[in-house]
Formats: C-alpha cells, sequence, structure tokens
C-alpha cells in the first residue's frame, strides 16, 4: 500500500502530514510510525499529524508522536493542520474548528499567518523545586499538554538534552512526564524559547504549546506583556495573545505563526 503525505513546518517545527479520512494509516503499527519519523530511515518529523473526519468540528485532527505515543495537542501541528485542511476542501471559510483530544480548537488564516485559538491553560504549579546541577525554579502548566517553564539568563547556553530529560522523567510530574521549557525575558514584549518534548525525546525547533506555556508564565511570574512574540532555537517568530480578567486569570489563549509545506510524497507500507 501506498500512503501519500505532504511534509508541513511551522518554525522548525515539522510534521508528516496525512489526510487519514479513509482511516488506512496504520496507527497500531509502532516500527513503522518510528521508522518514518526517522531522520536517517524515512522522512524525518517531529510528529504526524493525521487529518480526519469529525462529527463535532469541521475535521478532527491526531496527532501520533516519533515514539508512536498518541498526544492530546499540539500548536505548531494544529497550525499546519489548518492550512492543510483549507487546501484539501475539508472547510472554505477563513476559520475552522478542529476536534483534538484536548477539546474543540478554532483556527483561521489570514496573510498566510495561521491562528489557533488554544483553549484555556489549567493546572498551574508555581515555586517547584528542581535539582539543574543547582536548584532551579520550575513553574508547571498545561496547554493542552504538560509544560515545565524555567526562566534563564541566556538560554543559548542552556544544557536543553540533560536538564530536559531531567525535568520530563522527575518525580513530581509521574507517570505521564512533561514537556520542559527554558526561557530568556528579552524586554516586556519578547522572549526567547527552547524546549525538549516529551516523546521526541530531544530538543526541538520549536513547540507551540510550549511557546504558551512559556509565554503565560512569563507574564505570571515576570511580569511581561499579554502580547508576546517569542524567538525560536531557529530565530523564527511565533506570537501568543491571551485574554486576563480583573482577578489576574488568564482565559482564552492564541498562537500565531506561519504554516509552510516543504514536499510531499508516497510511502510504501
Amino acid at each position: 500500500m501506498g500512503i501519500a503525505f505532504k511534509k508541513m513546518v511551522g518554525t522548525g517545527n515539522d510534521f508528516i502530514m496525512i489526510d487519514n479520512r479513509n482511516k488506512e494509516f496504520p496507527v497500531s503499527d509502532k516500527d513503522f510510525i518510528v521508522r518514518i519519523c526517522t531522520r536517517h530511515y524515512g522522512i524525518g518529523s517531529d510528529g504526524i499529524i493525521l487529518l480526519e473526519d469529525s462529527d463535532k468540528a469541521d475535521f478532527k485532527m491526531r496527532i501520533i508522536n516519533p515514539d508512536s505515543s498518541e498526544v492530546e495537542m499540539c500548536g505548531n501541528g494544529s497550525r499546519c493542520a489548518v492550512r492543510m485542511a483549507r487546501d484539501v476542501g475539508l472547510f472554505k471559510a477563513e476559520s475552522a474548528s478542529v476536534e483534538t483530544i484536548a477539546g474543540l480548537l478554532q483556527g483561521s488564516i489570514k496573510d498566510e499567518l495561521v491562528r489557533i485559538n488554544m483553549g484555556q491553560s489549567k493546572d498551574i504549579r508555581k515555586d517547584l523545586k528542581i535539582d539543574l546541577d543547582g536548584d532551579a525554579t520550575a513553574y508547571f502548566i498545561n496547554t493542552g499538554v504538560p509544560h515545565v517553564v524555567v526562566f534563564v539568563e541566556d538560554v543559548s547556553k542552556v544544557q536543553v538534552s540533560k536538564w530536559g530529560r531531567i525535568i520530563r522523567e522527575h518525580e513530581l510530574f509521574s507517570p505521564k512526564g512533561t514537556n520542559a521549557n527554558f526561557v530568556e525575558i528579552v524586554d516586556k514584549d519578547t522572549i526567547k524559547v527552547r524546549t525538549y518534548e516529551r516523546g521526541v525525546e530531544d530538543e526541538t525547533f520549536s513547540c507551540g504549546t510550549g511557546t504558551c506555556a512559556s509565554a503565560i508564565m512569563a507574564h505570571l511570574i515576570k511580569g511581561t506583556s499579554i502580547n508576546i512574540k517569542s524567538i525560536t532555537a531557529k530565530n523564527e517568530n511565533l506570537f501568543v495573545d491571551f485574554n486576563v480578567d480583573d482577578k489576574g486569570q488568564i482565559g482564552t489563549f492564541f498562537l500565531s505563526g506561519p504554516a509552510e509545506y516543504v514536499f510531499e510524497g508516497t510511502i510504501k507500507y
């Protein structure tokens, strides 16, 4: 069987995109998923995004990690999914509703930027102590998937793979683990973020839900703006904005950025 795919990238976060409305993709074949996500032996990606029919929304998005685990949400992946869904005719307006495990999302496209209504964050925990070659203060938040944020002076000097794995496997976040973000405050409107992603088990060039987690915690802890530009590991830009009520509580938050095609093809199964 030949499986048609498109390769897409959102600020360095790359995905194998598959129109799976025929339900033919072998989601239970772990070895196949691991192989096609492995850069030296397959297509290579930070994950697989499946577009499927939905009875609740314009389409359903499923997110498969390179280790074959399925996760609730992916910010950059959802932006790629919205663009591809429009291009294959799953919706025709400027905006679309998207069904995910994390719930229903809204996405829109304007001037080639894809903006996602990411819903609301939850499970905020502050002032957690973790040993990262010395005591570090960490902050936990769920922005569709679990994230830890650690503020640093210079993000370019962070040992992301080493420290990220320590956080990912820490007993505070067991049994499911967490993603880890290291955040440098540039100014009140700008942050720099590097992310270790659970399921990829390494640093990725960009992470949408991690960017949102970092922007929200930067506002709550460091007093930054509610409109944030986030600079990725490869010096690309993502944008996060959110609502804050009169009690300082974070409401709905949004992620904006580009979603681009790289190539397309067919892989044998």
